[in-house]
């Protein structure tokens, strides 16, 4: 619908942390096996909801809390919204509290940051969106570059846990 998105992902653009909480205890058992590492990008679509805590932080802690069901040892990297200004600073200070509330050694909850340099401005040279809010090529690749170093601390850890 109107942009370049490669069709092969689990992302539901358009869709609430409070969505896909709900759906997810639905989804997971159809895969074949657990997740070892679960990529979490929630938050951009629940920016404008009246309160945080019930649109995004308690989706996100039942998020976690059924990926450790199905799998306790699931490392768990939450990336940062994107956007900018006071109340996205605020939002992201409350993930990380949030985050930091639900990390064990077993299954580590992680953030990642997404907005630093990021350029959300579709007519600015370098930007990162089509339309300042979904990903173009080069927001996509930045966006896999850092969720590619949030996972490389953790990737021995599964390699030990589960040879082959």
């Amino acid at each position: 619908d109107g942009g370049p998105f490669d069709l092969d992902h689990e992302g539901l653009y358009g869709w609430t942390a409070s969505q896909l909480s709900r759906r997810l205890p639905q989804w997971l058992p159809r895969y074949s096996g657990p997740s070892d590492i679960a990529l979490v990008h929630v938050g951009s679509n629940d920016y404008e909801a009246d309160s945080y805590d019930d649109a995004v932080l308690q989706p996100l802690k039942n998020i976690v809390s059924q990926l450790r069901k199905a799998n306790p040892d699931v490392i768990v990297l939450v990336g940062h919204v994107f956007e900018s200004g006071w109340r996205a600073w605020w939002m992201r200070l409350r993930v990380e509290a949030t985050v930091r509330s639900m990390t064990t050694k077993a299954s580590p909850v992680v953030t990642v940051d997404h907005h630093h340099g990021w350029i959300a401005r579709p007519d600015e040279k370098g930007t990162h969106t089509f339309d300042y809010a979904h990903p173009n090529e080069r927001g996509q690749l930045k966006m896999a570059r850092q969720w590619f170093n949030a996972m490389l601390p953790h990737l021995r850890r599964l390699v030990v846990a589960k040879p082959q």
